[in-house]
């Protein structure tokens, strides 16, 4: 290894380019992370409006097709008559 490389593997020897480019590399982290967090909040929010909106479409048509279905099953009792 040369005199000019330290352990961190950085061969100019500049410590405070280290310090910087970590700090960068936090800040790009903490940045995305933020971001992420609202897109997953969104997302949630969203998603929880859409299930509740289809649960109540699901339940309307369960009852339409209840009532279909016993409507159907009693046409024999109200039928034409054939002589």
């Amino acid at each position: 290894m040369s005199k000019e490389a330290d352990s961190s593997g950085n061969s100019d020897g500049n410590p405070s380019q280290t310090i910087s480019l970590k700090a960068a590399i936090k800040k790009v982290v903490n940045v995305t992370n933020s971001t992420l967090a609202t897109f997953e909040q969104t997302t949630d929010e969203s998603s929880t409006a859409f299930a509740s909106r289809l649960t109540s479409l699901a339940r309307q048509a369960k009852y339409i097709a209840t009532r279909g279905m016993a409507t159907y099953e009693q046409r024999g009792n109200y039928g034409p008559q054939i002589i």
